[in-house]
Order: structure tokens, then C-alpha cells, then sequence
């Protein structure tokens, strides 16, 4: 992730008239990537393990790739609009989930909860 965040910076100093946009790409694929990789493989990101949760549809199996793939990219709009749909969505929603898990039918769950399934 910090090889592509360089080259997206130094693609944006190799061509100045698109630097705007390769520093956008630069501060915004990483994290989406980080994101994305870690939940496809491991159902979480570090901060979920070290939290004890987990990325599980609502019938609490493993989501398709696809799932975190929409769950990432939501983040962007999200973040965006600064945490207003955390405080007006997550929670007043029935299952306390965000926008992406409400679209990708997904849900963030303790690990200990699904050890008596």
C-alpha cells in the first residue's frame, strides 16, 4: 500500500498538470485497497481482530468479495459527508449497521458471538 501511495506521488510530481488527481488517487485507493484486501481475506481489518469482530452476512457466513468491495467504497461518500450517516443511520437502524452492510446485507459481529453457531 505505501509502494502504491509513493508512486500515485511521484506519478503526480512526474506530471504536474495531473498531480491534483494523482494525489487524490494517492490518499484515497490505498486505504480502499487496505480496506478491501483484509476483509476479503480475513473478514476483518486489524482493527476489527484486535476488537474481536468480524465481517459476516446476516446469515453469518463469509460475504462475497463483491460485498467488500461495495462496503469499501461507500466508505467515500460516507466519510464525505462528515460522520453524518454514523449518527443518523447506525443508530436507528434495526441491525446497527452503516450504509455499506445495509446494501451488502452485511453485518460487523463479535467473533464470540458466532462460536456458538
Amino acid at each position: 500500500m505505501a509502494a502504491l501511495f509513493a508512486g500515485l506521488v511521484a506519478a503526480g510530481a512526474a506530471v504536474p498538470a495531473l498531480a491534483v488527481a494523482f494525489r487524490l488517487l494517492a490518499v484515497t485507493v490505498p486505504p480502499l485497497l487496505y480496506f478491501i484486501v483484509c476483509e476479503v481475506y480475513y473478514q476483518a481489518t486489524l482493527g476489527k481482530r484486535l476488537f474481536g469482530l468480524k465481517v459476516v452476512t446476516v446469515n453469518g457466513e463469509k460475504p462475497e468479495a463483491l460485498a467488500h468491495v461495495v462496503r469499501a467504497l461507500t466508505r467515500l461518500p460516507e466519510a464525505l459527508m462528515a460522520m453524518i450517516p454514523y449518527l443518523l443511520i447506525v443508530p436507528f437502524s434495526q441491525r446497527r449497521q452503516r450504509f455499506g452492510d445495509m446494501i451488502t446485507d452485511t453485518l460487523v459481529v463479535r467473533r464470540s458471538d458466532l462460536e456458538g453457531r
